[in-house]
């Protein structure tokens, strides 16, 4: 008997190719792009999955307690918090590590470089899984002079893998050392939050006792990676249970917050968090994953309803066949078997040609993406596409079953015509209306997505963000004293085309918080006090940055209070500690003054370490949207220091970015030849800010064009047919005087009135998911581009169907009546 059904669903997809066609190619899409998306949600959940003991393994977060603002937590951890864990919890910790990145100095036999690398201890490779290519990695990471390679960088500096023995300068904080490449292992897969594990060099804490000591040995310094295996069997939440009061037993609160805080406990907190969740707990990372699979299951959903819509219209073409069946002896219970079956095996030949797809796509997708994807087809994914194949199959199949085996052969026969159910005729126009409103809902936050990027993209951040390009390294030794930045920035003003240059901290774009507790009296007698960003500049700042003072004067290096001493000098000398400050506007509007002049004179404190400032202000800049778009304009105080020590130098120049950078590289190889040349233009950094956001939307994109195209098959599957069952009625209407036009006009406004209900409520639906995605955005597009974009999506899917609908109606019209009526 099975084999009786499998030759009858062959003939049948045989014997109607059009339709089978339509069918297998529309769901074949639907379930290739639904396997794709799920590739990618997979390698998202993923992460962290890949360790020797994932479910096991921690990383230790830190919070700190700062006073007038929310409490910060970061995933890194003081130095001596190693060795208190496995003292504190000796019977439930396996083994811990740190790493430390770092971006010192490389020098090689051929280059230099400013090149990122880990300071671990040698147990992180019994927490982490490093595949060795070349030498022993565990005796490197246990000598004081070794260093591991990545076969990326071991390529990079030495042009293959053979680079054992080699010798290898390391530049880190002032402390210099050779070492020599003891191993090369195989680069790290992309899907860990472990960023950059290209090179791997032993902690030597002694090395940084004396200048560096706040790296390691101090509670002060949060900058190492602490990773934890626990003990099998072991308890994360009797761990953290206990962290307060290992830090109330063993946290030695430095000495230069030792006024602020009375214990450690309201200082610092620890927390261990399964390693796994530090990826997808970044901020809108469980959003994204959300989004994809929605849009994976709505194309599904589609392609389904597609299948479904298609199966329902050509079962009751099968009216005879099943009252045959019935009168020859067959029961319903068969028959529902026989249609399910039928549906199953079409699902099956339709998986196939998805798995095509997926092959012949993956590797575009991948380099799209940016991550070495690929698909198992053992395991877990064979249980997916075994129940996609069940499940469509069933849900295209199972309302024709049901509907077709309840058929009385009495009534199907006597009339001598197929039977088809007003039921069945109101599902097709439902599951029309359904997938159309899902095709223009897609189109919608398609286009909303890509206006919004654009206009994050393009808007007036204060400042022109084309001509500024950062050079790094020069708060490095010995380019970071004074007298040598004061000579480069000099120099570099006078090559061609060199318009400014300051030197900064923190790159533009970037959310990076410097934030102190800023203090004053209001004129009603109130006590302003609020965490408030800072921001060091000197002279160069308002040129490089299109910078304007809209009230009070700019700093003069002339004036000795307008320039803020240095750490040491403040804790030496109260005296100094009257300062000149500015702020921008939002500050003045944020602290409760009216006007940018009222602020002129008025005197805000802040802490600087346990050491209070009184600092004047004697002018207001303009605001600059200095940080990412993503914020809103932060109030901001700004300081004048005299160069020493900061790390970065924005250049603004003329002309080409190609022309500046050949003459800045000239430059800089002549004239500081100790340091590698790199360089960062803001774009790229603004750039890379909205990738996430570019991939998202084109992803949205290709979804929902492919969505069209399955809703479009479906469409053109169904006016095939009803051309067909109204091939008489046309040529009746045609001997009776009607036109070509009347006749494709007739067709067509039957399914334009099921596409223009699912414009409806595909914008209604587009319009509530759009506005609230936009209020994530404090610089957003008119919420009229939303209706504007329901519009377009409207019109042009009408305009598909009509499309669609019009070829095939067009060739049915053009037909001799006489084909039609020649039986009759």
């Amino acid at each position: 008997m099975f084999k009786n059904y499998l030759q009858i669903a062959w003939r049948n997809i045989i014997s109607d190719k059009l339709y089978s066609l339509i069918n297998i190619l529309g769901l074949a899409i639907g379930l290739a792009s639904c396997l794709l998306l799920f590739i990618f949600i997979e390698d998202e959940t993923g992460f962290d999955q890949q360790w020797p003991a994932p479910q096991r393994t921690y990383l230790i977060e830190s919070t700190y307690s700062i006073p007038g603002s929310e409490p910060q937590s970061f995933n890194v951890a003081p130095g001596p918090l190693k060795h208190t864990l496995l003292d504190y919890f000796p019977d439930q910790i396996e083994v811990t590590a740190r790493l430390n990145r770092q971006w010192p100095i490389v020098t090689t036999r051929n280059d230099i470089y400013e090149e990122p690398l880990y300071f671990v201890d040698p147990e992180v490779i019994d927490i982490l899984a490093f595949e060795t290519l070349r030498g022993d990695l565990a005796s490197t990471l246990n000598d004081n002079a070794g260093i591991a390679l990545s076969e990326q960088l071991a390529i990079k500096y030495f042009g293959n893998l053979e680079a054992i023995g080699e010798v290898v300068t390391i530049d880190s904080w002032g402390v210099v050392k050779d070492f020599r490449v003891g191993a090369v292992y195989k680069n790290m897969a992309h899907n860990t939050s472990i960023e950059g594990l290209t090179a791997l060099v032993k902690i030597v804490e002694e090395d940084y006792v004396e200048t560096q000591s706040w790296m390691y040995a101090d509670w002060g310094g949060g900058n190492n990676l602490t990773l934890v295996t626990l003990q099998p069997g072991a308890s994360a939440e009797d761990i953290n249970g206990r962290l307060e009061q290992l830090v109330k037993d063993r946290v030695i609160l430095p000495e230069f917050i030792q006024e602020t805080y009375a214990e450690p406990q309201d200082w610092i907190a620890f927390l261990a968090r399964p390693l796994t969740d530090i990826y997808l707990n970044e901020p809108g990372r469980q959003t994204n994953i959300a989004i994809f699979t929605s849009i994976a299951l709505v194309i599904l959903l589609i392609a389904s309803i597609n299948f479904t819509n298609l199966s329902v219209a050509r079962s009751t073409r099968r009216a005879k066949e099943v009252a045959l069946r019935k009168v020859m002896g067959a029961s319903r219970p068969q028959l529902i078997m026989q249609f399910l079956g039928e549906t199953i095996f079409l699902t099956a030949i339709a998986l196939i040609f998805a798995l095509v797809f997926v092959e012949l796509a993956l590797p575009a997708y991948s380099q799209f993406l940016e991550r070495d994807l690929v698909f198992e087809y053992m395991g877990f994914n064979t249980l997916v596409m075994l129940l996609l194949v069940f499940v469509v199959g069933v849900l295209g199949g199972f309302y024709p079953a049901l509907i077709l085996s309840a058929f009385h052969p009495a009534k199907v026969l006597k009339a001598n015509k197929s039977a088809e159910t007003s039921g069945s005729v109101m599902l097709r126009n439902l599951l029309v209306v359904a997938q159309f409103a899902i095709s223009i809902a897609l189109i919608v936050c398609a286009i909303v997505m890509f206006a919004q990027r654009q206009h994050a993209m393009n808007m007036e951040v204060g400042y022109d963000k084309d001509q500024i390009v950062m050079l790094h390294g020069v708060g490095r030794e010995p380019v970071a004293q004074s007298s040598r930045q004061k000579l480069i920035r000099e120099q570099i003003l006078k090559l061609p085309d060199m318009q400014a240059a300051t030197y900064i901290n923190m790159f533009p774009a970037m959310a990076n918080n410097w934030q102190l507790g800023v203090s004053f009296n209001r004129a009603d007698g109130s006590r302003y006090s609020q965490n408030t960003h800072f921001r060091n500049v000197d002279e160069g700042f308002l040129d490089t940055f299109n910078g304007e003072m809209v009230a009070g004067r700019y700093f003069d290096i002339n004036i000795a209070k307008d320039i803020r001493p240095d750490f040491q000098q403040l804790m030496q000398n109260p005296d100094i500690r009257q300062i000149n400050t500015l702020v921008n506007e939002e500050a003045v509007q944020q602290f409760g003054y009216s006007s940018n002049e009222e602020i002129l004179g008025k005197e805000l404190e802040y802490q600087f370490g346990d050491i209070t400032i009184f600092a004047t202000v004697v002018g207001v800049v303009n605001n600059i949207n200095y940080r990412t778009v993503r914020e809103r304009i932060q109030p901001e105080v700004y300081i004048f220091v005299d160069y020493g020590g900061i790390g970065f130098l924005a250049v603004r120049f003329d002309g080409s970015p190609q022309k500046a950078e050949q003459s800045l590289l000239s430059y800089w190889q002549q004239n500081v030849p100790e340091l590698p040349f790199v360089r960062t233009y803001v774009s790229e950094v603004i750039e890379r800010d909205f990738q996430g956001e570019q991939k998202q939307a084109q992803l949205l994109a290709v979804a929902s064009a492919l969505a069209v195209v399955v809703s479009c098959l479906g469409l053109f599957g169904l006016a095939s047919f009803t051309a067909e069952r109204r091939f008489k009625e046309i040529g009746i209407r045609k001997v009776m005087g009607a036109s070509v036009l009347d006749i494709v006009k007739l067709l067509t406004w039957q399914f334009s009135k099921p596409v223009l209900l699912a414009s409806l409520l595909g914008c209604v639906i587009a319009t509530l998911l759009m506005t609230n995605w936009l209020q994530a955005f404090p610089y957003r597009i008119s919420e009229l581009w939303v209706f504007i974009s329901c519009l377009i999506a409207s019109l042009l899917a009408l305009l598909i169907a009509w499309l669609t609908v019009g070829g095939k109606a067009t060739k049915v019209a053009r037909a001799t009546p006489i084909k039609a009526l020649r039986y009759e």
